[in-house]
């Protein structure tokens, strides 16, 4: 049945929808599995791409995966927002020179890693509020 969705996601989606946003998946989970999760939650078609750590050569956290991920929309790493909950996470996409969001699943952020990231919000909700306050 895939994994269970972060609450705000649809919420999230519905409002880059709305704008005509472009988005990828960037996870370090092999393509079959990605693919199978995102299927099963009914999502796999609400993004244009999907990156996984099959597709490239180093992992997070090195920012191969995002700067594919960017590749792939066409879109400059700089101009891109990544929404994150982990970690080396984090440290692939702000390396990667995106504007990184950390939404903690279930361990926060060090010290370090939150310095890293631009901003580190509680849910999917919040990134829905700050994008509507900052970029639409």
């Amino acid at each position: 049945r895939g994994i269970d969705q972060k609450a705000g996601l649809c919420e999230l989606l519905d409002l880059l929808d709305q704008h005509q946003v472009p988005r990828a998946v960037a996870t370090s989970t092999a393509y079959p599995k990605a693919l199978f999760t995102l299927r099963a939650g009914g999502i796999d078609t609400r993004f244009k791409d999907i990156v996984t750590g099959d597709q490239i050569q180093h992992g997070k956290p090195a920012p191969d995966i995002f700067l594919a991920a960017a590749k792939k929309l066409n879109v400059d790493p700089h101009e891109c927002i990544a929404l994150e909950d982990s970690e080396a996470g984090v440290l692939a996409a702000s390396t990667a020179g995106m504007y990184t969001i950390m939404v903690p699943d279930i361990k926060q952020p060090s010290p370090e890693i939150a310095a890293r990231a631009n901003r580190v919000l509680i849910s999917l909700h919040d990134v829905c509020e700050l994008i509507k306050a900052e970029w639409l």
